[in-house]
């Protein structure tokens, strides 16, 4: 239990970032007021050397189908539906080139087995926190981005023929690599953007029962057995990408796509994966930031 508390703690201080950061977009000392909304069309690069900062937001809406497995609770696999939300916040740095971003997701999933005589319900919620540097090329026409962050999730998997152990907590720390690819199509003079996100966790600690555990023997009984494991692209092998094209609608940007989201483990004798593929439809908005100072 003591051993558990300490991992607790340094989750606790990775997340610290996140806090800072949001201090630091509204801090008076920032002197800075509202100008006007390009719709998300302008590269930030060009707001910098103009004297301005950006602010851009958007909300994804995905819907898919899942296949998922979890031989902590059951050695079938369990398919349905996947619904998932996710929001992002994003803005220019001081530095040249570099911006800052926020995403909160929340996904919800349900499933049954081949026989049709069992269901399965899971969720997840994530925060990352972390920073993209940006070329642009081909006359702004082709932006590239490299960065990442820090992502933490929390969640559960649930499963309702269970009697003993019916239940699987889900937590997990992150440093999660990120790139972006996105070339402007300029169809009919106005703005498409075909654009490519992808991202997957490099190394990591996460929280895992071993094979026969009970929760009862860890959290009652203090019987730890290496429950936080070291994660790594070899027994997390994992990715997260999406393929998206917006289209500029008056002052925002449509964006319609597909999201891919496989996650996978093997420790501790478990072995664990979601496999999610989602039609996405999203919203996206740029407030530009004109600072006051001289």
């Amino acid at each position: 239990m003591k051993t558990l508390k300490l991992h607790f703690l340094f989750v606790l201080c990775c997340l610290q970032p996140i806090q800072a950061a949001a201090q630091d977009d509204t801090s008076p000392a920032s002197h800075t007021c509202p100008a006007q909304d390009d719709g998300g069309v302008m590269p930030t690069s060009q707001m910098q050397d103009r004297g301005e900062r950006t602010s851009l937001r958007t909300h994804f809406f995905a819907l898919g189908y899942t296949d998922m497995l979890d031989t902590y609770l059951s050695p079938e696999k369990y398919r349905g539906m996947d619904v998932h939300y996710a929001y992002e916040w994003e803005r220019n740095m001081k530095r040249q080139n570099w911006a800052e971003y926020l995403m909160v997701s929340a996904q919800l999933q349900g499933g049954h087995n081949r026989a049709d005589n069992a269901n399965t319900v899971a969720g997840m919620g994530s925060i990352q926190n972390g920073m993209l540097y940006t070329w642009h090329l081909l006359d702004n026409r082709l932006t590239l981005r490299a960065g990442g962050g820090v992502q933490f999730d929390l969640g559960f998997i649930y499963n309702m023929r269970n009697q003993n152990n019916p239940a699987q907590l889900k937590a997990a720390l992150n440093i999660m690599p990120r790139v972006q690819v996105a070339y402007n199509l300029k169809s009919e003079g106005k703005p498409l953007i075909l654009a490519y996100d992808a991202m997957t966790p490099l190394l990591g600690i996460r929280f895992s029962p071993r094979y026969g555990q009970s929760y009862y023997e860890m959290f009652v009984e203090d019987n730890y057995d290496r429950n936080i494991v070291v994660t790594t692209p070899f027994n997390t092998p994992s990715l997260r990408h999406q393929l998206s094209i917006a289209f500029t609608l008056n002052k925002a940007q449509l964006l319609l796509g597909y999201l891919g989201d496989y996650q996978q483990a093997d420790i501790n004798d478990l072995k664990s994966h979601t496999w999610s593929h989602l039609f996405v439809i999203g919203f996206r908005k740029r407030l530009s930031i004109k600072s006051l100072q001289p």
